[in-house]
Order: structure tokens, then C-alpha cells, then sequence
């Protein structure tokens, strides 16, 4: 099961938010985005996407393979992590202005416990509202107004 396993304010405008996908989730989310790639490739001497793996596999490029599955997890299961870590700033009354994943690798990558990221929210400053309050407006009267 995915969760977020930490949230934190780095500083007043930047928020990090730690989450993990658990290994055998991973594993299933990342079996399954393999078999979609496959199903995609044409080997000779084989109808479209009936292939044995190893002869498809060998068709692509290993790199723009593993760039997609990091892209397509983050795209997943980085959208419940900003739900979560949105729903705990709300309640801080913050406002997040734009979001990046951190791809340094003690962050983002594979670890014992599964597929670990971390998503920086960058937020809005905070702002002083209470002096809104003391604002107040003249009223007209008909006298003041021109002919």
C-alpha cells in the first residue's frame, strides 16, 4: 500500500513531501506499465506484441523504458501525494504555487522498502490578513454627492 511517509516544511515557502510505494505494489504497477510497452512492440517473425519479452525487450531502448515507468509512478501515485500534503497545508491556510520532483537519489528511487520520491511544493508567502479588518469605509451621504 502507497503512503506518505513524511511532510515537512523545509522553510516558510517550501514544503517536501516523502511518499513510498511499497515493494510488491511496485513491482505489480511496474510489471504491468512492461507488459503495456510490450504489448507495443513489433518483433519480425511475430504478430505485434506476441513476442517472447526477451526478443522484445531487446527492440527497445532500455533507458527511455525506465524513464517512462519513473514518469508514469510519479504521475500515479505523486497525485494522491499531493492530495494528502495539500489537505495538511489547507489546514495551515497555504497556498502551493508550483511542485517538482526531487530526482536526487536519496530521495527518488528504489529502496528496501519499495519505490520512495519526493515532490517540493513551493508556496505562496504567508500574508497578514488582520489588517484588513481595521479597514473601514466612509459612508456617503446624498449632500455629498454633485448635482
Amino acid at each position: 500500500m502507497s503512503k506518505l511517509v513524511n511532510s515537512q516544511h523545509k522553510n516558510d515557502l517550501t514544503y517536501n513531501v516523502d511518499y513510498l510505494v511499497e515493494k510488491d505494489e511496485y513491482q505489480a504497477w511496474r510489471q504491468k506499465l512492461v507488459n503495456q510497452i510490450l504489448s507495443t512492440v513489433e518483433v519480425t517473425g511475430f504478430r505485434k506484441g506476441k513476442a517472447p519479452a526477451e526478443l522484445a525487450m531487446k527492440q527497445l531502448n532500455l533507458k527511455s523504458v525506465e524513464e517512462t515507468i519513473l514518469q508514469e509512478t510519479i504521475s500515479k501515485f505523486g497525485a494522491k501525494a499531493l492530495e494528502e500534503a495539500k489537505e495538511k497545508l489547507k489546514a495551515e491556510n497555504r497556498v502551493v504555487q508550483s511542485q517538482t520532483v526531487d530526482f536526487n537519489p536519496d530521495f527518488t528511487g528504489l529502496s528496501d522498502d519499495g519505490f520512495k520520491f519526493r515532490i517540493v511544493l513551493n508556496l505562496l508567502p504567508k500574508i497578514d490578513l488582520s489588517a484588513l479588518e481595521k479597514i473601514s469605509e466612509p459612508k456617503i451621504k446624498k449632500e455629498d454627492l454633485p448635482p
